[in-house]
């Protein structure tokens, strides 16, 4: 059973063979008889959840090569704990080692982050 992140309806079979090596299944096919009395396929395709969740995670890793993480973390300590900035919680490696400053907000933030995306 499949859980789904999005459907489309198409009636092409060029459509469906294109979904499909996009990791897109056939949900159901509805056979349909047109104004001029001549019947046609609907193809009803869902996109797996887990197909999406691969495809975001791989453009946060394209922005990660970018160096876009970093700029993500310096404009969430600004927000989360202005006086704690991404340079101090890199240079506090001891103090998050023994968990000194595990409880600020940009740290919390950060280990979500890592244990979410973990690419």
């Amino acid at each position: 059973m499949y859980d789904f992140a999005e459907f489309k309806e198409v009636r092409r079979a060029s459509d469906v063979d294109e979904l499909l090596k996009q990791g897109w299944v056939v949900v159901s096919v509805n056979k349909t008889v047109d104004v001029d009395r001549s019947e046609y396929s609907e193809f009803i395709m869902g996109l797996p959840s887990s197909i999406r969740i691969e495809q975001l995670l791989s453009i946060i890793k394209d922005y990660e090569e970018a160096g876009c993480k970093e700029e993500l973390f310096r404009h969430k300590a600004s927000k989360l704990d202005p006086d704690y900035t991404y340079e101090q919680y890199l240079n506090s490696e001891k103090e998050r080692m023994f968990g000194v400053g595990k409880n600020r907000p940009l740290a919390k933030y950060i280990s979500n982050y890592r244990s979410i995306v973990s690419i």
